[in-house]
């Protein structure tokens, strides 16, 4: 089983690097002096770049009782025969899973499309009682807001960049 980031955050993320780029294009029309527009704009957009590329490298693939998470920061590979703990890491906008075995430990992040469905093949899988335990106080409730709040983010993050690039057009 393959699982990737949902599909509306990469479109969205995607959207965003459109905008930006288009946000710095209207740039140019602007009669502000200076280089320091260009400077932010830069770094923004490789900010934005680097998350994009992130969400479209970003996979978790199932194979029995193997579970490889690959990411912009290489892959990993756990094997849930051996895993010795089960961890939530809480952030702004998502939580991430972190999964440790005796050789490896790797992250799942909550924007990954099926994150519940993981987490009960892992349940089904493990013979530990307390990972078991840890597994059953994942509350979707909250992960799905967490996501709402990213996609709602990249939306209006994307509708500022449109109505400014509008409005350095005029």
């Amino acid at each position: 089983m393959v699982y990737k980031v949902k599909k509306s955050i990469v479109v969205l993320a995607v959207l965003l690097m459109v905008t930006i780029l288009c946000y710095g294009f209207s740039l140019f029309y602007t009669n502000v002096p200076g280089y320091g527009k260009y400077i932010v704009i830069s770094i923004l957009g490789v900010l934005i770049f680097l998350n994009l590329l992130q969400f479209l490298i970003n996979k978790v693939i199932i194979d029995e009782n193997i579970i490889t998470v690959k990411s912009l920061y290489g892959t990993k590979r756990i094997d849930i025969n051996e895993l010795q703990e089960i961890s939530f890491v809480p952030l702004q906008g998502r939580i991430l899973m972190m999964l440790t075995d005796k050789n490896s430990f790797a992250f799942i992040p909550s924007t990954i499309d099926g994150f519940d469905d993981i987490a009960e093949y892992i349940k089904g899988r493990v013979d530990s009682i307390e990972l078991v335990n840890i597994l059953n106080e994942i509350n979707m409730k909250v992960i799905n807001s967490k996501n709402r709040m990213i996609i709602i983010f990249l939306i209006v993050f994307n509708v500022i960049l449109i109505v400014s690039s509008l409005y350095n057009f005029k």
